[in-house]
């Protein structure tokens, strides 16, 4: 379980975090979304990179779908997911 949010297309839309499942499979993340809101992040993501959060004590990755969306990533910075995470960065 972590949080995901679409990078709008609009400067001016907003956009919300929501909770999501990944899966890793083949060095792709595989999306799966909890409730309808989030039916638009659902699919095959590549990490494309990742930054710190050190205030708020978060890992944040950058993503890119197979049809060019892109998205960030948010996990806490002491889970276990971070260091499968990183090895998936370029």
């Amino acid at each position: 379980m972590c949080r995901m949010q679409l990078h709008p297309q609009d400067a001016n839309e907003r956009v919300r975090w929501t909770d999501v499942k990944v899966s890793v499979q083949q060095r792709e993340l595989l999306v799966y979304a909890q409730s309808r809101r989030s039916r638009n992040h659902r699919g095959v993501w590549r990490v494309m990179g990742a930054t710190n959060d050190p205030e708020r004590k978060r890992r944040i990755y950058e993503l890119r779908s197979t049809n060019d969306d892109s998205a960030s990533l948010r996990v806490p910075a002491n889970s276990r997911c971070v260091s499968v995470l990183d090895d998936l960065v370029p």
